[in-house]
């Protein structure tokens, strides 16, 4: 909309300067938008009926059905009445807050209300129609700029269809997979029988989604686009399947694939010269499929077996006792293995001590202790030897558990190994049992475990065990990489709770309490109220910049509720 020569006159010229500030300002938060890492999680679903476990998952990454739902249907022919449908839906499934922005053009994406709902929203959800239609209507404007003020602050973005393929710095605006392969690409709308490219809004950089993927053979046109932008990460999603998108991992959930597409070991490619009479070539492109309940690790490039879903809200855990130790040897502080033995039947106790390929030394020292805190017996089973029948086995005959990690989460990948069903065996124990860990092993009873050398900024996250529901938990925090890394994985856990554990502390949790032990504290990250931040590109580690996380550090004989997320001292 030009404005060149208008004048605000007599009682709308306060609104209208207002507006002219809130574009300017929003507009300023997200140009370019990609600029910083990937902050928030995306949920991106390939189309057809909605599907309520979909729906379900959405609504639990973004909080909960008490949260504040707002429906864009901007890519929809018939936006009022698609808008209406959706918001009808969401109520439908026990949603109190629904709003819905019909924005059928560009003076509507400028106006100062849509922005102002946007600012409250906790969920943006983007429904199907015309990709080109959702692109030409917000691009540049204030609700664009307000959308990526949103995913600066962690509210959750999805969208279905259209609204889920418009967020990278490209998207595919037209195009088959024939025409593709055999025609080529363009970046200037001409009309061209192959693919057609266009700038997309600049949520994340380097990702170019398709949907509707199999039911519609889109294949060779996601081929053609990631071969087009080498260094680019293609995502194909079929019909009534989601990508849960985060800086870290893609999760797949549905009930279709979803397909990823990399290029960095591409060996050769034609795709620039691709036209009539010179159809695509290109070598060794890597091809995923992500069933659901797969997880694919973006930075190690690979596939990880999915683990349990945490909510975002904080949960006390389901296990009744948890003792975790900083240290890789046995703490002189002692009280805290004491109460774990004794929750696990004192005298009586038999302990199945999980261990990783790499910590035989330490399963020695650790076996050698629990018995001399009266543990009746301890059997120690490393990540080589498990299996799921054998698993069940020792764990029936047990009272409690203790587990034992290297620095290689040999322990961890064995347990989500054959969809996750080890894993699951040993957190439903948890359930009923006694829990304990020290060292590397602590990390396993996060909703994502990180893994790294102690105190460094090069380390990578994995799915964990969810033991501690939306938490992560590391060890040997007193440097400023390692509380680095506590910030980014407390971020990109969407809003969860980040526990750092020193070397000469041990942290008991029962009835939604942690109570900290040891000569120093630990260390407590909420990042559920943060309203701003801005982490440095992982390429080139820096300091991280935040507004409103909650940092706590628990000293000995305090606690931390784990309901109110709350420290007491």
């Amino acid at each position: 909309m030009s404005t060149s020569g208008l004048q605000p006159r007599g009682p709308r010229a306060g609104r209208a300067i207002a507006l002219t500030a809130m574009t300017a300002l929003a507009l300023s938060a997200v140009l370019p938008a990609w600029a910083q890492t990937q902050q928030g999680i995306f949920v991106a679903i390939g189309g057809g009926p909605e599907r309520p476990e979909i729906v379900s998952t959405v609504l639990q990454l973004a909080g909960g059905k008490d949260k504040h739902v707002v429906v864009m249907p901007t890519a929809s022919g018939a936006p009022s009445e698609s808008g209406l449908a959706y918001k009808q839906y969401f109520q439908g499934a026990g949603v109190q807050e629904v709003d819905s922005l019909p924005i059928p053009n560009r003076d509507g994406a400028n106006e100062l209300e849509p922005v102002k709902t946007i600012g409250r929203a906790d969920l943006l959800y983007f429904t199907g129609g015309d990709q080109n239609r959702l692109v030409n209507t917000l691009t540049n404007t204030a609700v664009h700029g307000s959308i990526q003020t949103a995913w600066q602050r962690a509210a959750l973005i999805a969208g279905t269809s259209a609204g889920a393929m418009v967020w990278g710095p490209e998207f595919i605006a037209n195009g088959s997979s024939r025409g593709a392969l055999l025609n080529g690409f363009s970046r200037d709308a001409q009309g061209m029988p192959g693919l057609e490219l266009r700038p997309g809004l600049n949520l994340w950089e380097n990702l170019i989604v398709d949907t509707h993927f199999t039911e519609q053979q889109r294949l060779g046109r996601l081929v053609l686009a990631v071969a087009s932008n080498q260094g680019y990460t293609g995502l194909g999603i079929d019909e009534g399947t989601a990508a849960i998108v985060t800086h870290d991992t893609i999760q797949a959930i549905g009930v279709g694939a979803v397909t990823v597409l990399e290029t960095d070991k591409v060996s050769a490619s034609n795709a620039e010269t691709v036209g009539p009479g010179h159809p695509l070539g290109i070598g060794k492109i890597t091809y995923h499929r992500l069933i659901p309940g797969k997880t694919y690790l973006r930075k190690w490039k690979t596939i990880q077996e999915d683990a349990p879903l945490a909510p975002a809200e904080g949960q006390p855990p389901r296990t009744p006792y948890i003792a975790l130790a900083g240290s890789d040897t046995p703490p002189k502080q002692s009280t805290p293995i004491s109460d774990f033995v004794r929750a696990s039947g004192g005298s009586q106790a038999r302990i199945l001590l999980l261990t990783g390929e790499g910590a035989t030394q330490g399963a020695r020292m650790w076996k050698t202790h629990l018995l001399r805190l009266g543990a009746a017996q301890v059997v120690n089973y490393q990540s080589i030897e498990l299996s799921e029948q054998g698993l069940a086995l020792a764990i029936q005959q047990a009272t409690g558990i203790f587990m034992l990690e290297d620095g290689r989460a040999s322990l961890l990948k064995a347990l989500l190994a054959n969809q996750n069903r080890l894993a699951q065996v040993v957190i439903d124990a948890g359930q009923r049992m006694p829990m304990g860990a020290a060292g590397n092993g602590v990390r396993l009873f996060g909703s994502h475990a990180i893994f790294g050398a102690p105190g460094s900024n090069d380390y990578v996250s994995l799915p964990g065990l969810g033991i501690l529901p939306a938490a992560a938990v590391d060890k040997a925090f007193w440097t400023t990489d390692a509380v680095e890394r506590l910030v980014r994985c407390s971020i990109r856990g969407q809003r969860s709770l980040a526990i750092g554990l020193s070397p000469d502390n041990s942290l008991t949790i029962s009835g939604g309490q942690a109570t900290v032990f040891g000569s120093s504290q630990v260390m407590f990250l909420e990042a559920k109220d943060v309203t701003g931040f801005k982490l440095a590109p992982e390429e080139s580690p820096g300091p991280t910049g935040i507004t409103g996380m909650a940092l706590s550090v628990v000293p000995a004989n305090g606690s931390y509720d784990f309901i109110r997320r709350e420290p007491r001292f």
